[in-house]
């Protein structure tokens, strides 16, 4: 045994530390595989081009996890118990994912072997050195090889350092000689290229008609050494050649060969060096091409959450939902669905029409919330919970049953535009029952004899007074070559294109290791900023009142909270622990604040305006300030009784506040929810820093 195998074989007999880690130019690869042989009942998996959850994957494959031990709680445990004593070799940790910048290695070691290392003993090898202080790693070191690009990087030949500078390790002749082309200034054709790296066999790999480096140190001390301006110029060259020398094709860039994979994994990340990731990301052309795994890692690897109008922000919360497309043609229907349902119709137009790509089905309409939306135009219709095929006026339409409301809304089945309702579901109009018949009665024109409630519509068997609202797009209605789907955010229809597909079925995959990056809120596309004025409209108020100036009361002396109520007004509702009650008689009456409750921030005197958790919502005559008297001095997790600064900052926080909670309590999936809990107390810190504080508007958030 070499004496790195020795080593390691040590570690293991001495059974000190539960991590050990190899660092040598191939990953690790070769000392591995002595190890595997050495040791019985070792298992060794290589993690190059792999995402954390793929490794996983593999993982519980060659130890034989059972279909029901893969889930979130429970295969940790499955683990511990078909791996006992058994040794995991990781291979290559610093190769994992589809690109040189991909954040896979830093999951794979901190989120993935982090975990297994408390059931199992793991050794993980990469070429990269690592701290040598990393507490409970045990490290064994593989001498590297010389050569004289590790001590004078700046000296290397441009051909070493085009392949350093791509972004998927396994790079296309052609995209290599576009890479050294971009950072020397002089060409280098594909032939003179392989005749130069057969000249390096140990440090150029050859195959297929690529080039890999094959040790991923000395390409990270390749590119550290390129001067940033000069990299970048690189990077954005790539990414002009590449965006006009993919060929498109029906299945998408990567079935076109390696050319079209390398762009398929490789286009954005390139992008992100020049800054040039808004541009590419925004074309529908290009983003039904990209990988699922190259939106997720451009999602992961930023430094803030991804915008939430991306399509990187769509692959992420699909995945929250599991979608996990089996093909690029899928992947690129649902991102063009994503697309549709914020109303950016551009980017939508791109996808289906200018990009190549040949959708399986193709959305029509949308009145949907996407998963990660965050916008009052996203309360409506809200969750569905059946679907009937129906004729309106003869014309195939679809009954929509809205869990929220009990009631049915008559949309047409082509258009998706709404034609009648939303009615009670116990008792539609009696005009509608001259109109609606089901698609299935011998009338199809109407009798006046139609169903007069939504139990009617359905069949027997289909009739609960609770009906559960899928949790994302599994409820189906098929009407020739046209679907309807439903679920917990609303409604959508799709035509399937391809001959052969009979529906809409999303191929899932449930994320093991957690929620795959975070995202901002989707809002939609050039929607117009959110104001107090659309607190009426949120709410549905019953009335607004707006009082005259002369019967205010003479203690409101601040102009801008008397020119609010009198021209904005006051919306009479209660909803989601927030009230505003002008029609009753002690509207605007001056409260006392007690001296055994919180002192106030604001002096007052101050002015009653309805309830909100639970206390007095009340405005500050002089200073306008909105504050929340407490209902007693013994209230815990309400500290902080402002609110906002003024009437208009009020109203909009409140807006965002009853959207989110009323969007919360629709989503049963974890870490989409998670997220909005995020967005909300972003969204009410964005209007007013200091009333965002008040523990009134995050108890609801922090306490289920």
């Amino acid at each position: 045994m070499t004496g790195a195998v020795a080593q390691l074989v040590e570690w293991w007999r001495s059974g000190e530390n539960a991590r050990a880690h190899v660092v040598a130019a191939d990953g690790g690869a070769g000392v591995l595989r002595r190890v595997h042989e050495v040791v019985p009942g070792s298992v060794l998996v290589d993690a190059a081009g792999l995402s954390a959850e793929e490794l996983l994957a593999e993982i519980l494959d060659r130890f034989a996890v059972s279909a029901r031990g893969r889930r979130p709680a429970y295969w940790l445990a499955e683990i511990k118990r078909m791996a006992a004593g058994s040794l995991l070799l990781i291979a290559n940790v610093d190769r994992a994912g589809r690109s040189r910048s991909s954040g896979q290695p830093g999951i794979i070691r901190d989120r993935l072997v982090g975990r297994l290392a408390l059931r199992m003993r793991v050794v993980t090898g990469g070429a990269e050195p690592v701290d040598e202080a990393a507490s409970g790693v045990a490290l064994v070191r593989v001498p590297l090889g010389a050569s004289n690009w590790f001590d004078r990087p700046g000296e290397a030949p441009a051909e070493l350092v085009g392949l350093a500078l791509a972004e998927p390790r396994r790079v296309p002749l052609a995209v290599w000689s576009e890479l050294v082309t971009a950072y020397s200034g002089e060409s280098a054709s594909p032939v003179d290229l392989v005749k130069w790296a057969e000249q390096f066999p140990g440090v150029v790999g050859l195959s297929g008609g690529c080039a890999e480096l094959t040790d991923e140190w000395l390409a990270r001390c390749l590119r550290d050494a390129v001067p940033g301006d000069v990299a970048t110029g690189v990077h954005r060259h790539l990414v002009e050649w590449l965006r006009n020398h993919v060929e498109p094709h029906p299945e998408g860039w990567a079935a076109d060969g390696p050319v079209g994979r390398y762009a398929a994994d490789g286009l954005l990340v390139h992008a992100a060096h020049p800054d040039l990731v808004d541009e590419v990301i925004g074309d529908g052309s290009v983003v039904a091409n990209l990988s699922r795994e190259a939106l997720l890692d451009l999602a992961g690897s930023a430094s803030e959450a991804t915008a939430g109008d991306t399509a990187a922000a769509d692959a992420v919360y699909l995945s929250y939902y599991w979608v996990d497309p089996e093909s690029q043609r899928e992947l690129a229907a649902w991102l063009h669905l994503m697309a549709t349902a914020r109303g950016d119709f551009e980017l939508a137009g791109g996808i289906a029409e200018r990009s190549g790509v040949r959708l399986p089905w193709r959305t029509r309409w949308t009145a949907w919330r996407p998963p990660g939306g965050y916008h009052p135009s996203f309360l409506r219709p809200g969750p569905v919970g059946e679907l009937c095929a129906v004729r309106w006026d003869g014309v195939p339409a679809v009954a929509v049953f809205l869990t929220a409301t009990d009631e049915v809304e008559i949309r047409d089945m082509a258009s998706g535009r709404r034609l009648a309702g939303p009615w009670p579901e116990d008792e539609f109009p009696e005009e509608a029952r001259g109109r609606l018949t089901r698609e299935d009665s011998a009338d199809s024109a109407g009798d006046g004899q139609g169903p007069y409630s939504g139990r009617q519509l359905l069949d027997p068997g289909r009739l609960s007074d609770d009906r559960p609202s899928p949790r994302l797009l599994e409820l189906p209605l098929s009407f020739d070559r046209n679907v309807v789907l439903a679920g917990g955010g609303g409604v959508v229809g799709v035509e399937l294109l391809d001959p052969g597909l009979t529906g809409v079925e999303p191929s899932k995959r449930r994320p093991l290791l957690g929620a795959a990056a975070a995202a901002g809120p989707c809002v939609p596309h050039g929607a117009p900023e959110v104001t107090a004025a659309d607190l009426e409209r949120v709410v549905r108020a019953a009335c607004v009142v707006r009082p005259a100036a002369d019967a205010l009361p003479e203690g409101i002396e601040h102009s801008g909270t008397r020119k609010f109520l009198s021209e904005v007004g006051v919306p009479e509702f209660a909803a989601i622990g927030v009230a505003l009650r002008p029609r009753e008689e002690n509207f605007l009456a001056e409260v006392p604040w007690d001296a055994e409750l919180e002192e106030p921030e604001s002096a007052g005197p101050f002015f009653r305006l309805g309830g909100f958790v639970g206390g007095v919502l009340v405005v500050d005559g002089v200073t306008g300030a909105v504050l929340r008297r407490p209902s007693s001095p013994d209230e815990d997790g309400l500290e902080g009784n402002l609110l906002a600064s003024d009437l208009a900052s009020f109203y909009t926080m409140a807006v965002w506040w009853i959207t989110g909670l009323s969007l919360l309590r629709d989503i049963d999936e974890h870490d989409e929810a998670h997220m909005l809990r995020q967005h909300i107390d972003d969204a009410l810190w964005e209007i007013d820093r200091d009333g965002s504080a008040a523990g009134a508007w995050l108890y609801p958030l922090r306490n289920d």
